[in-house]
């Protein structure tokens, strides 16, 4: 099996929107001028209709009740054009199988609601690390953080 990932090139920035744009609800904030920052900064994966944008953190970040390290990675979104096809799935171990060679962690956030999104991150072996909150405090979310460097802590 291939161990690679991907990154969006600028010529697919209109197939990336069309893919947020069908997960509007979810992804209302995502914007094509965010899109091609992320796209020209090399900060988005696109591969078989899966979009993944991260960042890697050159500083350290408190995030939530979390403090992240500098040199971890976190994911900002995650979608796929065909959900329940597998193929999220298969590009997340391949971005984390990256990181890992890194030897770095991967955090992302999700809401505390969103109850599909949080068992997929635990079945990819995501821990729950925090609590974040959005919207002045009035949408909860959860920090995951997937322990990839040899210097994790359980």
């Amino acid at each position: 099996m291939e161990n690679t990932i991907r990154l969006a090139e600028i010529s697919e920035l209109k197939g990336i929107v069309h893919i947020f744009q069908s997960w509007r609800t979810v992804f209302p904030h995502v914007r094509q001028d965010y899109i091609r920052r992320k796209i020209l900064a090399n900060e988005c994966v696109y591969q078989e209709g899966v979009v993944i944008t991260f960042n890697r953190y050159k500083v350290k970040v408190t995030l939530g009740t979390v403090t992240i390290p500098k040199g971890s990675y976190i994911i900002h979104q995650i979608v796929n054009a065909k959900q329940g096809n597998g193929c999220a799935s298969r590009i997340i171990d391949r971005l984390c199988d990256v990181v890992a060679r890194n030897n770095e962690d991967v955090y992302l956030t999700v809401r505390a609601d969103n109850k599909l999104a949080r068992s997929f991150y635990c079945r990819k072996g995501f821990e729950e690390a925090g609590e974040i909150t959005w919207a002045n405090g009035t949408l909860p979310g959860v920090i995951y953080r997937k322990p990839l460097s040899r210097g994790s802590q359980a």
